[in-house]
């Protein structure tokens, strides 16, 4: 969990952890009505698009979410500046419960975004794991990513072995300092398993 988890949300005054669907419930019960505008909207919304084309109809409504789990909610609303209703987005009336620990922080997710550091304490764990352990395996990964390559280059560094399953080349087969690294350690090694992860696991699980 070197990026945190997604289930979790954090204060960001306090740090003190809260369940993300326990925050959602909150969420929600604060902003009844403005849930039940929503709702009322998207069945209006449905009806008048039966009927319609289905797929392009999907297409639509999927734009509104993002990867990330980001998504844009629009309510209809009278344009002051026009005869007739816009799609804007409402969000002023909006109450957005407050740390139940300090009562005063935001509630942030508990992860890693873009631009963000990992925390040292985190990183400082993970160090100590491959410096323990008899191998580094990386599942699934590219590597690309340099919070999750330094434990790569690291295990390289120290003489511990690494193993990795992946379909598609990683950095750790392309990064110049690190086959330096491997060439200049005795016990430092990489083994490649060009394998989809989830069917591999599972027969490695099913074979012991």
């Amino acid at each position: 969990e070197l990026h945190g988890r997604g289930d979790l949300l954090k204060c960001t005054n306090c740090g003190c952890d809260l369940n993300r669907n326990d925050f959602h419930d909150e969420l929600e019960e604060m902003n009844h009505e403005w849930m039940e505008q929503i709702k009322n909207q998207q069945q209006q919304q449905h009806v008048q698009n039966e009927g319609k084309d289905v797929q392009n109809s999907n297409r639509k409504s999927n734009d509104y979410l993002r990867p990330d789990g980001d998504g844009e909610v629009a309510m209809k609303q009278k344009d002051p500046n026009q005869n007739s209703s816009s799609s804007m987005a409402k969000y002023a009336g909006i109450r957005i419960p407050s740390c139940q620990s300090c009562h005063n922080g935001f509630m942030k997710p508990d992860v890693v975004f873009f631009g963000d550091s990992v925390p040292k304490d985190r990183v400082a764990k993970g160090m100590a794991a491959v410096q323990a352990s008899d191998g580094l395996l990386c599942i699934g990964s590219s590597l690309t990513v340099p919070s999750a390559f330094q434990f790569v280059r690291y295990a390289a560094q120290i003489g511990v072995p690494i193993a990795i399953l992946n379909v598609g080349e990683t950095r750790a087969e392309t990064d110049a300092t690190l086959s330096r690294l491997l060439s200049s350690s005795p016990t430092s090694s990489i083994t490649k398993i060009e394998a989809p992860a989830g069917p591999s696991l599972m027969a490695f699980a099913n074979y012991f």
